[in-house]
């Protein structure tokens, strides 16, 4: 069984939908809580850099 030509998304279409769904009266939204589970935090270790960026971000 065919769909109709109707049925069918372009790219094109999709995006600018979709685009145009989220800039319809959305409001920013509050920050959200984030939590770190880490088994150790030391200097220099991978969990304070996660928790480096969180706080301080990528800048």
């Amino acid at each position: 069984m065919h769909k109709p030509a109707s049925m069918f998304w372009t790219r094109r279409s999709f995006l600018l939908g979709s685009t145009a769904a989220v800039l319809a009266g959305t409001e920013p939204s509050p920050r959200k809580k984030i939590a770190l589970i880490a088994t150790a935090v030391f200097e220099k270790s991978h969990a304070q850099h996660f928790i480096d960026r969180f706080a301080l971000g990528y800048t």
